[in-house]
């Protein structure tokens, strides 16, 4: 399993998702809640409610891989507000995986004061 992700586009599923499924569920969900193509060189990110867990799948020619990363302690800090999959760039999908919230829109000092 080797991905060139400087060639994917990376996308989010908004809001909780059920991830007891496997990769078909997810897939069906890309493309008729999503409105996207599965089979495009695109990876598809989804989170379960209590913010834990994230799922993705990739299709890579000739099937699935399905991806999981499980928080031991801690949540993601997940996008909830819109139904429509957004578009996130490699950088900003290794943030949010490191915990960052990329959806805010007013920086922040370390100190957490808004400036």
């Amino acid at each position: 399993m080797f991905f060139d992700y400087n060639t994917y586009k990376f996308y989010i599923k908004p809001g909780a998702t059920c991830l007891r499924g496997g990769a078909d569920q997810l897939a069906r969900i890309v493309s008729e809640e999503m409105k996207l193509d599965v089979f495009s060189r695109s990876m598809f990110l989804f989170c379960n409610g209590r913010r834990t867990m994230v799922k993705v799948i990739v299709w890579d020619g000739n099937g699935y891989w399905l991806l999981a990363k499980r928080l031991k302690v801690g949540t993601f800090e997940w996008p909830r507000g819109s139904d429509e999959a957004m578009t996130v760039t490699r950088k900003e999908l290794q943030l949010l995986l490191e915990g960052a919230d990329i959806c805010r829109r007013l920086p922040r000092s370390e100190s957490g004061i808004i400036y």
